[in-house]
């Protein structure tokens, strides 16, 4: 059996596999020669990687063998001009064995509540050692401190406007405020502070390495839902999304009805429990309750957005 692994110069080489732990510690030895120390040589040692070619990229911390380091990248930039391209070409001047994942750059302009909700999504979904940048930055070059955040085994870099707290919100997380180094843009600290943070944690930095504690940054929550003394639940449309389903800020495992307006929506299991053009809700993949328009969009037909309030009854 043949596995490829990646050295830290970007190249691949082929490991066979064999099936004693003698063979394995030969390979290890043949290999040797070729294979270029990891950067995060501190993570492993030889029984872990022993361990990786046995079971094919788990080392023996039970963790993702961290041969190259991933940045993601979340921001309300777009892609028409330049921006996001100035600030990948930061990041892999930086940080060249970086493996650089593009989360969005359709974040509405200065929507610091969307890019929350998606950073809340996909920030856990990341093996450790993750770095995610988060650039929605309305307040740039402001007072406003610029952040990094480790938090649950990776780490995040923006601004202290409420976009990194669903990382701020664990328990142990630790989170210092960045320099802005001379001649850095007013204008553009995606590209002179942020990246620059976040290559250097690709290189194996440490936040305290980067800054100074911050000790009271922006923290943003989803709003609760409330109780009525009627026994319903008062919730809202919380985002969005690009087909038009209106989420909510609701939670249902036993089915009922959503009140929107003059509607009383059944909960289904799946936009498809309705016909075409019909108003459903369902428990999305987020956990929340959706309000969709099968095959429409329920946003626009509906007139919901951000703040509709909405009513959990029970069926």
């Amino acid at each position: 059996m043949t596995r490829v692994l990646r050295s830290e110069s970007g190249g691949n080489f082929a490991v066979a596999c064999a099936d004693s732990a003698g063979d394995v510690a030969a390979t290890i030895v043949a290999i040797s020669r070729s294979f270029i120390p990891l950067r995060y040589h501190e993570w492993l040692d030889q029984q872990s990687l022993v361990h990786n070619l046995y079971t094919g990229g788990r080392n023996a911390r039970g963790t993702d063998w961290p041969m190259r380091r991933i940045i993601t990248l979340t921001t309300d930039f777009g892609t028409t001009d330049g921006y996001v391209g100035e600030v990948k070409g930061v990041l892999l001047s930086n940080a060249p064995d970086a493996d650089i994942v593009d989360i969005t750059h359709d974040i509405p302009p200065q929507d610091v509540e969307r890019a929350r909700l998606t950073v809340a999504r996909i920030w856990r979904r990341f093996r450790l050692g993750t770095i995610h940048l988060v650039i929605v930055d309305p307040g740039v070059g402001s007072s406003r401190a610029a952040l990094a955040v480790a938090s649950d085994g990776r780490f995040l870099v923006g601004p202290d406007n409420g976009v990194l707290s669903p990382a701020l919100l664990v328990p142990g997380a630790g989170v210092v405020a960045l320099s802005v180094p001379t001649g850095s843009s007013a204008t553009f600290h995606g590209r002179d502070v942020f990246a620059p943070a976040a290559a250097s944690l690709a290189l194996g930095a440490t936040i305290d390495a980067l800054g100074t504690e911050a000790r009271s940054p922006i923290v943003r929550r989803t709003p609760e839902p409330t109780r009525r003394a009627d026994g319903a639940i008062e919730g809202e449309v919380i985002v969005v999304d690009r087909f038009g389903n209106a989420v909510t800020n609701l939670i249902s495992l036993r089915g009922g009805m959503i009140e929107v307006g003059s509607l009383i929506i059944p909960i289904r299991r799946t936009y498809a429990d309705v016909k075409s053009g019909e108003p459903t809700a369902v428990v999305g993949s987020s956990g929340f309750i959706e309000i969709a328009l099968r095959d429409g969009d329920a946003a626009r037909a509906l007139k919901l957005a951000r703040g509709t309030p909405a009513i959990l009854r029970n069926a």
